[in-house]
């Protein structure tokens, strides 16, 4: 059986969220049922007409695995929907879908009237995981092209053991939660057909992460931005500097004399412009002064974290590697943007939003900020999250610093610059390789393409047991010693990051009082 996905018509969406998965995939015809039998998924894209439900019926009756949205395959074994809005789905500890947490949509939902998991803001299941007519199938109350296509941002609150919420401004849609629920569709569907779910690893090689950190210096004066150099080398982690240069120009060649460290772009003056072709002006200015200074930059950053479709069209331009903006996607492996009309060019690297400045508003300690670090550092190593942080270094707390770095190298992860991350990202994304089970063994086709591309391969034979292998052509899955996957922990009031709080909201309107001003 081939370990591979069938999406019912090409779909750009589609196509990336499985190449980030490094599940691989093809496109099969449901008018003839062609390549159906070679799929241990199939996915479909598109709004169903009656011949095309009798033959995924059939499927589903043959004992195929089956996700969707729920207004795409109405009628499909008697399925139907209801209509309600649909803010956001809640885990409440599902014993499903693991890891996810709070998936923002911010939509209108088609709610499966079978729903048996995950709750709606007014506490309603909202997606459907079980039998459809003796076959494995999970329905989705949200069409995933259409969501992921939304380029919406807002401000969020972020979980802490304390009353004040750290906030900052991101994608209305929570794509890495989205992308979780996926994993968990797709791994939930193998194994109730008996059959391990293989994909591509998220980091290079076996390593159980990464870990990268970057800085914004935000007009930074030259001692803070040494004394984040030195605290960086005694962790033995390498920074990625974001440079606002306008603030540094009269000793921009100082950043060049910074060992193993990477700088990127952000910013000639730390806003943003209301004409395209100024900013774009403004950002080429910052990148010739900082190529003249003997850097060479390969990513960017937009001041406050900001993304539009028009800012991403100027980002195109400018010909870099990467680009990194919370308003686009935060807490979650790198994807290329897109919209409902197209892709864009620049590989986003997300970084998790809250820094030290944010748990400063909130008036938390250094030790509160120390416990939030760890905890979600413990959070992203089981949820499989980048643990890709910033920082400012005119906010100081070195020791927060430090003891950020500590906890993530406890987990035995490397320190890697955001450039190399995404030059790996990017050369494991142009893999094409395949995967084939036989009783227990596994056969991979262009394992060492994989191999020399330092792309591992993750094996989960069941709900509890992983492996997580180096690539190679025959894997004995029985002679390899599997590892018991952590089950994240769920707040029992996660509820509240998205209720309303008079002073949160006025927080937020003081924040974005004094980035217009800038």
């Amino acid at each position: 059986m081939k370990i591979q996905a069938g999406i019912t018509r090409r779909s750009r969406t589609w196509e990336q969220l499985l190449r980030r998965e490094g599940l691989p995939w093809r496109t099969v015809h449901l008018a003839t049922g062609e390549g159906l039998a070679d799929c241990s998924v199939l996915i479909v894209t598109h709004q169903l007409d009656a011949s095309e439900c009798d033959i995924v019926e059939d499927y589903l009756r043959s004992g195929g695995a089956l996700l969707a949205s729920a207004r795409h395959v109405v009628g499909v074994g008697g399925t139907g929907v209801r209509r309600e809005p649909l803010h956001y789905l809640a885990s409440d500890g599902d014993g499903v879908f693991t890891t996810v947490r709070i998936v923002d949509l911010g939509t209108q939902g088609d709610i499966p009237r079978e729903a048996n998991h995950l709750r709606t803001h007014q506490h309603h299941h909202a997606v459907f995981a079980g039998s459809l007519l003796g076959g494995p199938a999970v329905l989705l109350p949200f069409d995933v092209q259409r969501v992921l296509a939304d380029t919406r941002s807002v401000y969020k609150a972020f979980y802490v053991h304390r009353d004040r919420l750290p906030t900052e401004r991101v994608s209305m849609v929570s794509r890495g939660e989205v992308f979780q629920l996926c994993h968990h569709a797709l791994e939930y569907l193998h194994h109730r057909r008996s059959l391990p779910y293989v994909h591509l690893w998220y980091y290079p090689g076996t390593s159980p992460n990464v870990l990268a950190f970057r800085i914004d210096t935000d007009g930074a004066p030259r001692y803070d931005i040494d004394e984040l150099y030195d605290v960086l080398n005694n962790a033995g982690v390498p920074g990625t500097w974001f440079l606002d240069v306008a603030s540094h120009e009269p000793w921009l060649p100082h950043f060049a004399t910074m060992m193993g460290q990477e700088f990127a772009l952000h910013c000639y003056e730390h806003r943003i412009e209301p004409d395209p072709d100024r900013q774009e002006a403004q950002w080429a200015r910052a990148l010739a002064m900082m190529r003249l200074a003997g850097l060479a930059p390969l990513g960017m950053a937009v001041p406050f974290g900001t993304w539009t479709t028009g800012l991403g069209g100027v980002i195109d331009r400018l010909g870099l590697v990467y680009s990194s903006e919370f308003s686009y996607a935060y807490d979650t492996v790198p994807l290329v943007p897109e919209d409902l009309e197209h892709a864009y060019r620049t590989l986003q690297v997300p970084i998790h939003p809250v820094s030290i400045g944010s748990l400063r508003r909130t008036g938390a300690t250094s030790q509160q900020m120390i416990e939030y670090y760890r905890s979600t550092i413990d959070a992203h190593m089981a949820r499989n999250i980048p643990l890709l942080f910033y920082h400012h270094p005119s906010h100081r707390h070195w020791d927060v610093v430090d003891a950020l770095l500590e906890h993530a190298l406890l987990q035995d992860v490397p320190g890697v610059l955001m450039g190399d991350f995404a030059f790996w990202w990017l050369a494991r994304a142009r893999l094409n390789v395949q995967f084939d089970i036989r009783e227990s063994v596994l056969q991979v086709v262009n394992a060492a393409a994989a191999a020399n591309a330092r792309v591992g391969i993750r094996v989960s034979l069941s709900a509890t047991q992983t492996l997580l292998l180096p690539s190679s052509e025959t894997v004995l899955l029985d002679s390899r010693e599997s590892t018991v996957r952590k089950i994240p922990y769920v707040p029992d009031d996660l509820r509240r990051i998205r209720e309303p709080d008079p002073r949160r909201m006025l927080g937020d309107l003081y924040t974005r009082m004094l980035r217009r001003l800038k």
